[in-house]
């Protein structure tokens, strides 16, 4: 289980829902677009500091996305107790 990378799929699918591209969240987060790219392909950590923005421009909860992260931390648990 690798968080990053499940976690940017996550962003991915409510970017694109939002109907935004990579080129447009990042000039609105201050990022180089192939930032955005490197979260969402999981070879990067989303930085903590800029889920707000995100949940922000993407229309959507915060609570949602501390929902997707605490799954994904206690899916990798159980894996790691296993």
């Amino acid at each position: 289980m690798h968080i990053d990378r499940d976690f940017g799929k996550f962003l991915r699918r409510k970017r694109i829902k939002a109907g935004v591209t990579q080129k447009s969240l990042a000039a609105k987060l201050g990022y180089h677009p192939q930032y955005i790219h490197n979260w969402e392909a999981g070879k990067a950590s989303t930085p903590v500091s800029a889920i707000p923005m995100i949940a922000k421009l993407l229309g959507i909860h915060m609570d949602e996305i501390i929902i997707k992260l605490l799954e994904l931390y206690k899916k990798r648990l159980h894996q790691t107790l296993k």
